[in-house]
């Protein structure tokens, strides 16, 4: 017996639109973030995050799904571990450590990606609504915090990371700031 398939893992597939690679996109994120939840052992909002991101998915075709609340959350997440970290959110470390850690890390890059997908949609295609700017930034940064709170509690010491590239660029932008024409 012979059957013909027609299988589609996703109905736009087929469309140019970036709105297609967004909403792929933001299900790898929700999915990442799934995956935080279940390898972190110390950090309680990543259930609430996988749910509060996948809204982001529908919230560019669609009616904006994000809320002031959400906002909120990620906000007062964002401070938690701000204030829990102290010095240690002063410098930039290397995305490695336990595996939660790690998890972390690969989340926030791709928090980075939504980030830049949704400026791209922004200028090419349709107006974005400023809080999914907000939220997915923030999201990003509270990553980073959450990946150095993870390896601290798993007794892990964070490697600093001293870029040889950018001082460079920091001197001449320190330089053009100062002697502005």
């Amino acid at each position: 017996m012979t059957k013909k398939y027609n299988c589609c893992s996703y109905p736009f597939l087929k469309e140019t639109s970036l709105k297609c690679d967004y909403e792929i996109m933001t299900d790898e994120l929700s999915s990442l973030l799934g995956l935080c939840d279940a390898s972190c052992k110390h950090i309680e909002e990543l259930g609430k995050l996988v749910e509060i991101t996948y809204h982001l998915n529908g919230s560019v075709r669609g009616k904006n799904a994000i809320e002031e609340t959400d906002l909120d959350f990620i906000d007062r997440a964002h401070e938690k571990y701000h204030q829990i970290l102290g010095e240690k959110t002063k410098t930039f470390v290397l995305p490695k450590g336990c595996i939660g850690a790690c998890h972390l890390h690969l989340a926030r890059v791709k928090a980075k990606e939504v980030a830049r997908l949704l400026y791209k949609i922004d200028r090419e295609e349709k107006e974005v609504n400023q809080i999914l700017f907000d939220f997915i930034n923030l999201l990003s940064n509270t990553l980073f915090l959450m990946a150095i709170f993870e390896n601290q509690e798993e007794g892990i010491d964070e490697v600093k990371f001293v870029s040889k590239s950018y001082w460079k660029l920091k001197i001449l932008l320190e330089y053009h700031s100062y002697h502005q024409y």
